[in-house]
């Protein structure tokens, strides 16, 4: 059934789009290489053999750039003149910049492009070329990110990194219910599209529990409303509030738990109580890893010393868009007032980051294991909303001292928290663990 409709199987499309068409961010690669081999230098090569890593490193950033989105400004041939290559940064204005460090005896020249390149972010990227020592004054400048590491396949990354940057610039929000937000609801008639989408999610269910079927199709014509609304908008995020979110009350509550849900199955941002921090953590999540994930009130169990994320919007494709894994759930109503929520399993002994926003400039993260999920903690007696994950948070020895801004953290499945210390370099973030007493970049 999933195959026939286009809504069903949407998986990132509208991401993709923007990733395929329109405007791409520009980013300059520059090689810093010897060009004939041999001596007692890195890296250890033959002039035929130098040529090939330049292919390589040339190849690997090609693809990268075409599967992420991004217009490469490629100097193919090893910088000789750095005000050169200086006035082309300055002429050209990308919006971001590779250095390739791959020359151990040439590293003054790679001080000079870091220090001397203006404000445009940059990532130095060493494959083993040179010492610590070295790294550290190019580390030390703002907006720059070394990549030092054996793996010629983080080129790929570090061109992904700058799309991230550009679509955290460029996140657009449809803050709904919109001003004719019930009209196009409302217009939404029963449909082939319609049926399938709250078929699924009925069948799928490892229980109903409250829903109604009618209530099932109210709630998946919310999905419809905002996909048609992000189209006609231009938006490429959603926030919900009002009577979409904690103003959802009886005797008519129709809350767009179920919809957000699948919003963040096809990798939009979509977030409960007009939370733009939230959106911009799923944002950057999906841009840089590829994984939605579930934002949530922040609760604790301070006799385990756990932190528990609760709330009724958890994505369930958990793995990525376009992996098979789907979370089990169950259909729940929306806090026994009516309306249909999606109550997630998030897998016990899986690993799991959290994050958030501290502020404008700041971002929290932490990582550690899930131990116990929806199936443990059970409605009644327990409070929360329908899904909760409660995570065994590492090197926070008083879960009290966690920081929450908002009240709401979000959590993707694996463990992300050096990806994100790497991006906040780049970016001129500040990065702290969740207590924001220990600065990680």
């Amino acid at each position: 059934m999933a195959t026939k409709i286009g809504l069903l199987d949407f998986t990132s499309s509208l991401f993709a789009a923007e990733a395929d068409s329109g405007p791409k961010p520009k980013v300059t690669v520059l090689l810093v290489q010897r060009k004939t081999g041999g001596g007692l230098t890195y890296p250890t090569a033959t002039t035929e053999q130098l040529q090939q890593i330049k292919e390589l490193f040339v190849k690997t950033l090609k693809d990268g750039a075409a599967r992420f989105g991004v217009e490469l400004d490629l100097q193919a041939e090893p910088v000789t003149d750095v005000n050169a290559s200086l006035a082309r940064i300055k002429k050209t204005a990308p919006d971001g910049l590779i250095i390739i460090a791959n020359a151990l005896h040439q590293r003054k020249l790679v001080s000079q492009l870091v220090e001397k390149r203006g404000d445009v972010p940059t990532i130095v990227y060493s494959n083993v070329t040179a010492f610590i020592p070295n790294y550290r004054p190019w580390a030390k400048f703002p907006r720059t990110f070394v990549a030092a590491t054996e793996d010629v396949g983080y080129l790929a990354t570090a061109v992904r990194m700058f799309r991230t940057l550009w679509d955290m610039k460029n996140l657009r929000l449809l803050h709904c219910p919109t001003k004719d937000y019930y009209k196009e609801y409302n217009k939404t008639a029963d449909s082939d599209e319609l049926r399938a989408i709250a078929d699924f999610y009925i069948k799928n269910a490892t229980k109903v529990v409250e829903p109604t079927k009618e209530q099932v199709f109210a709630a998946a014509k919310h999905y419809i409303t905002m996909r048609r609304l992000l189209e006609k908008t231009g938006c490429n995020g959603v926030t919900v509030t009002g009577p979409l979110c904690t103003g959802a009350i009886p005797p008519n509550a129709n809350p767009a738990c179920l919809a957000v849900s699948k919003l963040l199955d096809d990798g939009i941002p979509a977030a409960c109580g007009k939370d733009v921090d939230s959106a911009k953590c799923m944002r950057m999540m999906f841009s840089l890893i590829g994984l939605p994930g579930f934002m949530g009130n922040t609760a604790a169990d301070t006799v385990n010393n756990t932190l528990l994320i609760t709330h009724c919007t958890s994505s369930l494709k958990l793995e990525g868009p376009d992996e098979t894994y789907r979370a089990p759930y169950m259909l729940r109503d929306f806090h026994s007032m009516g309306g249909v929520t999606v109550m997630a399993a998030w897998p016990v002994g899986r690993e799991v980051t959290v994050l958030d926003f501290l502020d404008k400039t700041t971002v929290i993260v932490g990582e550690g294991p899930i131990v116990a999920n929806t199936d443990n903690i059970a409605q009644p007696p327990c409070g929360g909303c329908r899904t909760s994950v409660d995570i065994a948070v590492e090197g926070i020895p008083d879960i009290l001292a966690v920081k929450c801004p908002t009240f709401h953290h979000y959590v993707v499945l694996g463990r992300y928290k050096q990806s994100i210390v790497n991006y906040c370099k780049l970016a001129g973030l500040k990065c702290f663990d969740l207590t924001a007493k220990t600065q990680l970049a």
